[in-house]
């Protein structure tokens, strides 16, 4: 029997879906654990043909290894249920495609902008001192 989540360079990690449909969605009634290979990026670990199919390739990066969804039951983070697919797979598809894109483009445009501020500071100080 092969272990999911095995290796030196294989780290698994809970991440939650915070009762929302997607990043900034609206509110679901409950909650849903997630739990991945947190480098599937770079430990060579095979595409997740699952994901790339209900995500139609719109996912920012292609998921990889084994992932893991389940309901939360109650308040705390300790007892879980099997996930209702009904209710669950939409939620979690726009997990999957919104998954790490927001985050990685705001910090671009904010690089991006503090950059632009830097090189105009710099020429104008450059242009007045001379």
């Amino acid at each position: 029997m092969e272990l999911w989540f095995e290796g030196y360079d294989s780290f698994r990690r809970a991440n939650y879906v915070w009762q929302k449909f997607g990043i900034d969605g609206p509110p679901l009634r409950h909650t849903l654990a997630v739990w991945y290979d947190d480098n599937f990026m770079v430990n060579g670990s095979q595409i997740n043909r699952c994901i790339r199919k209900i995500t139609a390739g719109k996912a920012p990066h292609p998921w990889a290894g084994n992932v893991l969804a389940l309901r939360v039951k109650g308040p705390t983070l300790d007892r879980y249920s099997d996930a209702v697919m009904e209710e669950d797979l939409a939620p979690l598809v726009r997990y999957f495609e919104e998954s790490y894109k927001r985050k990685s483009t705001a910090v671009c445009n904010r690089l991006s902008m503090f950059t632009l501020f830097l090189l105009c500071v710099i020429l104008w100080w450059f242009i007045s001192s001379s």
